[in-house]
Formats: C-alpha cells, sequence, structure tokens
C-alpha cells in the first residue's frame, strides 16, 4: 500500500512538471509571448522595443524607434540602458529564442514588464510595423 501511495506521488509531480514545465518561468512569473498585433498597443503605453540581434542584423533592417542591446551585451548594459525595471519593454530578434534568452536574463535582473514578439523581426515587418532597411540603416546605434 505505501508502494501505490509513493507511486501515485510521482506520478502526480511528473504531471504538474509536465504541464507547467514547458514554458520558460522565472521565478513565479512567466515570460510573456505576444504576437506583433499584440504588441501594437505597447507602442502607445511607452514600452521601450529592444532588438536584441547583432549589430549586423540590425543594420540589415530594424524596427524604427527600437533600440539594439544585442544578446551577448544585455547583462552588462541593460541598468543603464534601460533603468526604469517596470516600464514595458517589448524583445525581438529574428526568431523569438534569443529574445526568451534575453527576457531570462532581465527578468532574473528584477524587470518585470517583458514581453517577447513571437517568430521575431520578420512577425514584426509583416505585421506592418514601420521598418528601418539597410539603404537607411547606415548608422548602428550607440
Amino acid at each position: 500500500m505505501n508502494t501505490f501511495r509513493h507511486l501515485r506521488h510521482a506520478l502526480l509531480i511528473i504531471t504538474v512538471v509536465g504541464l507547467f514545465g514547458c514554458g520558460k518561468v522565472i521565478g513565479f512569473a512567466p515570460i510573456t509571448q505576444i504576437t506583433a498585433e499584440e504588441a501594437l498597443p505597447l507602442i502607445n503605453q511607452d514600452a521601450l522595443f529592444v532588438d536584441v540581434r547583432t549589430p549586423q542584423e540590425w543594420q540589415a533592417g530594424h524596427i524604427r524607434d527600437a533600440s539594439l542591446i544585442p544578446l551577448d551585451q544585455i547583462k552588462a548594459t541593460a541598468e543603464t540602458r534601460l533603468p526604469n525595471k517596470h516600464q514595458p519593454i517589448v524583445l525581438y530578434c529574428r526568431s523569438g529564442r534569443r529574445a526568451a534568452q534575453a527576457a531570462s536574463i532581465l527578468e532574473e535582473m528584477g524587470y518585470d514588464a517583458i514581453s517577447v514578439i513571437k517568430g521575431g523581426y520578420l512577425n514584426l515587418k509583416q505585421a506592418g510595423y514601420p521598418a528601418i532597411e539597410p539603404s537607411m540603416a547606415s548608422k548602428t546605434p550607440q
């Protein structure tokens, strides 16, 4: 009978981990993944759009008014470049993977209003966000 109880507890734990363990969770707050269309209202709420791709990708095209903070620099520069940890931040990259990594780093640093664009830059562009193309993107921001 005791073995059955242990087996039941083990199955319950596996079920809970299976149901909730698939999404990335930091503390108790999951990283919010949103579509390009869902991000549109955030522009009017003073959200910061942050491109976490490389400077080379940025120069190939990026969303107008976005800031470039490459993933490999996010931890070192976030506190100076993103001083308000409660301001909405919308992260994007090419596909969403690096943006999710950046979101994890920022959440670990105490940022609490982070969203990641599903499908990244291409989805933003397809949704009609104004993009700066290579002919206009001659300067990499500081």
